[in-house]
């Protein structure tokens, strides 16, 4: 089988477009998104330059040979662990959608992503096994940290990548290759001020090769925008050192994440969403802002957000990390050609 020098992408519940992006990166061309939120799709659209349906992928219709790889990064809420044992969330089996996706246009691979509760979940088997019924062989099917792959923060997610063509060593022989830890939390956001602000200047010139590579072509930075505090949160901030939540130094019963603060040497604990957790910066006293946000998940500056605040922190923290999705790519294409 010839390869294409171009594969086509589609992006099933695409949100801003973090999976789309990486995979634009590694040279793949993609062709569209599917995601119901218009708010996200108009981002999508911008951000990766390519249009975005605003439907539920389960109202989209395919036909075989419409693309070539499809990706998807289906909603996490009913596999999360605030949802586990919950049999009636209005999300559950949405992954499910990736198959029948799959049946209908034939691609040559599928590459999905969902958080770690999933692989707890029956439809973990149920969605591999229909993959495998269509003809499609399981090169990945693990928990992976993107901090292997470059991004400044350890947030562990399952990975599938399914093919009907191409070599699995060779995928997992390029995979290896693209492994490298990321850079620490403080390495990837030292060049953003103290001082928030929609579009504000940079501190100086990038420090480090991340930070060279997060600003791509942006002269300002925009979205480094974050809540304003209230006394009473502020003297909490102030009173967590790094590495510690509330919980850890007065016995509250609030969850490991409410104010927690980043230890600047290490890499991120994963970003979920900042505004209501309270992740705390590794040394301002505030909340990390919206594009230290997206710096931590390897969104690079040029990424835009739709919205408000709280939709711009649910917008990054629902992200699969850019270089995470480069690395899966540029994998997935050795392996696609070096066919068997």
């Amino acid at each position: 089988m010839l390869i294409k020098d171009k594969l086509r992408v589609v992006d099933l519940f695409a949100g801003i477009g973090g999976f789309s992006l990486g995979f634009k990166m590694a040279g793949l061309r993609v062709l569209f998104g599917v995601e119901k939120s218009s708010l996200r799709a108009k981002a999508y659209e911008r951000n990766i330059n390519a249009r975005c349906l605003s439907s539920e992928v389960k109202n989209i219709c395919f036909t075989r040979g419409d693309f070539d790889v499809l990706i998807a990064g289906p909603p996490c809420e009913a596999y999360s662990e605030a949802s586990r044992g919950c049999q009636e969330h209005p999300l559950l089996g949405a992954p499910l959608e990736v198959a029948r996706v799959a049946e209908e246009a034939r691609p040559l691979a599928i590459v999905v992503e969902e958080v770690p509760g999933f692989t707890r979940h029956s439809h973990r088997m149920e969605l591999e096994s229909q993959l495998k019924s269509a003809g499609y062989s399981l090169w990945l099917s693990k928990l992976i940290d993107a901090y292997r792959f470059g991004a400044p923060q350890r947030r562990v997610r399952y990975i599938l990548v399914a093919s009907r063509y191409g070599s699995q060593g060779a995928f997992h022989s390029a995979l290896r290759s693209e492994e490298h830890r990321g850079p620490s939390c403080i390495d990837a956001i030292s060049d953003l001020p103290e001082q928030c602000g929609p579009n504000v200047d940079y501190m100086g010139p990038p420090s480090n090769e991340y930070q060279a590579w997060a600003r791509r072509s942006c002269s300002r930075l925009r979205f480094h925008i974050a809540p304003n505090h209230k006394p009473e949160t502020l003297k909490k901030i102030r009173s967590i050192p790094p590495g510690r939540s509330l919980r850890s130094i007065d016995g509250s019963t609030h969850f490991s994440y409410k104010y927690y603060r980043l230890k600047a040497e290490e890499p991120a604990k994963t970003i979920v969403y900042p505004m209501g957790s309270i992740i705390i910066h590794p040394i301002y006293d505030r909340i990390i802002s919206v594009r230290e946000a997206a710096r931590l998940q390897s969104l690079p500056d040029n990424v835009v957000f739709t919205g408000g605040l709280t939709e711009n922190y649910y917008q990054v923290a629902d992200a699969t990390p850019t270089l995470l999705a480069r690395a899966l790519a540029r994998a997935l294409l050795k392996g696609l050609r070096h066919g068997v």
